[in-house]
């Protein structure tokens, strides 16, 4: 019961949004990031994630700020995360994962901080603002949707796999022959003219 509940508010855009007033009209993307439908900048800005885990993290073990372990948790994470994406782009059951959802989440809404934190110190960069921008629709997709804390993205790729699935095998209608319309019956007193010779030729 709490996984069909989970899947309809999911499909319907990851919960709803009640009004001040009972009056008042309620707003559907009130509190939800901008960027949130931009599923091929999701998953890019997962593998990108991904890609700076590989790319700085090892100068941090050498240096001494975090340990092999945690550079490798770290990885572990956003290899889920850049798989879990890949996965809904390309419309493929949800992979197997190393990580859980929790600790996936609680990396997701630092990687958001600190990328928001980033955009803010360098206002012209749009490049910078929108990777921040898909940071922080990452991390909302990730909120937990079950007691299990399975997240909103993984309720909703399931529904649409479920949907595809359906449609797949629905069985298609029955081909039909169109009917010609009949030529006008001859008057009385007249006769049929003969086709032409081009005409003629083909027909059967």
């Amino acid at each position: 019961m709490h996984l069909l509940r989970a899947l309809l508010v999911a499909a319907k855009g990851c919960g709803m949004i009640l009004s001040a007033s009972p009056n008042a009209p309620a707003d559907p993307d009130a509190g939800k990031p901008a960027m949130r439908h931009d599923w091929h900048g999701l998953a890019a800005a997962a593998e990108r994630l991904l890609a700076d885990r590989f790319k700085s993290d090892p100068a941090s073990v050498e240096a001494g700020r975090m340990t092999m372990l945690e550079a490798q948790n770290r990885q572990l994470t956003m290899r889920d995360l850049a798989s879990i994406w890949r996965a809904v782009v390309r419309r493929e059951p949800m992979p197997e994962l190393a990580v859980s959802h929790a600790a996936t989440r609680a990396d997701l809404e630092a990687a958001a901080a600190a990328w928001a934190k980033i955009a803010k110190g360098r206002p012209d960069d749009q490049g910078c603002a929108d990777l921040a921008a898909l940071v922080a629709a990452l991390a909302w997709h990730h909120q937990p949707m079950t007691p299990a804390g399975t997240p909103a993205i993984v309720l909703l790729h399931i529904s649409n796999q479920h949907t595809r699935a359906l449609a797949a095998n629905r069985p298609a209608k029955p081909a039909t022959m169109p009917i010609p319309t009949p030529a006008p019956a001859p008057q009385r007193g007249t006769t049929r003219p003969k086709a032409a010779p081009q005409q003629q030729k083909g027909l059967f």
